[in-house]
């Protein structure tokens, strides 16, 4: 199971249940959402036996990098993303002078079938599970070491 699926509440009744404190929550979450770490490992403030279990039995991230292309201009960066299903995913990071724009995929393929797009032409396989959007943004940040100033939700089936 992916721990980036579970809420707050969820991930404390799990660490309960196994005796271990409630607050060690907080701590895991601020590991990946503000620290970004790579690891359960890189964790060091939590126990070892906390690190251990979370080894056994969660994964951190599941996305797999492919391909990251980069513009001329060096202002907008095409990152590949391999789903654990082995679909592909496609998130930008879209740099301005005073922004830094992450356009996250919602879903696999598209249903619309709009002749001039290759998303359409492939047809929908399957929306993104809310874990694998939430990825996609703390790649892109561990990536570039600076957080976004926004987040947009590229759309499928616009014409």
């Amino acid at each position: 199971m992916n721990i980036l699926s579970l809420r707050e509440d969820e991930l404390i009744k799990i660490l309960l249940k196994r005796d271990f404190k409630a607050f060690r929550v907080k701590q895991i979450f601020e590991w990946i959402y503000q620290k970004k770490a790579s690891s359960f490992d890189e964790m060091t403030n939590l126990p070892l036996d906390i690190r251990s279990f979370l080894n056994k039995n969660f994964k951190l991230y599941s996305l797999k990098l492919k391909d990251k292309q980069i513009s001329i201009d060096e202002e907008t960066k095409k990152y590949l993303f391999e789903l654990e299903d082995g679909y592909l995913i496609e998130t930008v990071l879209i740099l301005s002078e005073k922004r830094r724009t992450i356009c996250v995929s919602t879903q696999v393929g598209c249903s619309i079938r709009c002749t001039f797009c290759a998303s359409g032409k492939k047809g929908f396989f399957r929306d993104l599970k809310a874990f694998e959007i939430i990825e996609q943004i703390i790649h892109i940040t561990k990536d570039t070491n600076q957080s976004p100033t926004h987040i947009v939700f590229m759309g499928m089936g616009e014409p």
